[in-house]
């Protein structure tokens, strides 16, 4: 059985942005529904997924971004419940193979940097940066 035939890589089209193929796992709305339960509030859950799916997409962006800059190729992103899925063929060189994979990453870091500021005029950084604690 071919990878992509697997239950794992079961999805939907979400449209082609930016010249990329986005795909969603037919798993990720049950993440939804699962958060919206454990948060015992559906506009929280709501508000919380989107936000997970939108940085998370943005991350496998910044893998997509990379490779682009650096000679490789990359067409294709699955959402999947568990994070995303870049699909991306560096370059054969280090530069390639060493900003590919750092790519998203530094897309977390300006997401930070971003969001750092309200963060910290809420109050709520010390909770905010505690790994078991949702704010």
């Amino acid at each position: 059985m071919n990878n992509r035939e697997s239950p794992l890589f079961w999805s939907f089209s979400c449209g082609i942005w930016f010249q990329t193929r986005v795909r969603i796992s037919y798993y990720f709305p049950l993440l939804v529904l699962l958060v919206c339960w454990r948060l015992k509030s559906v506009e929280l859950g709501l508000i919380f997924s989107g936000i997970l799916f939108l940085s998370v997409l943005a991350h496998e962006f910044g893998h997509i971004v990379a490779v682009r800059l650096t000679g490789g190729s990359g067409n294709d992103i699955l959402m999947w419940p568990l994070g995303g899925l870049a699909f991306v063929q560096p370059f054969m060189s280090f530069k390639s193979r060493l900003l590919t994979p750092a790519g998203g990453p530094l897309v977390n870091l300006a997401l930070c940097g971003i969001t750092l500021p309200a963060v910290i005029h809420s109050g709520l950084l010390s909770k905010a940066i505690h790994p078991l604690e949702f704010p």
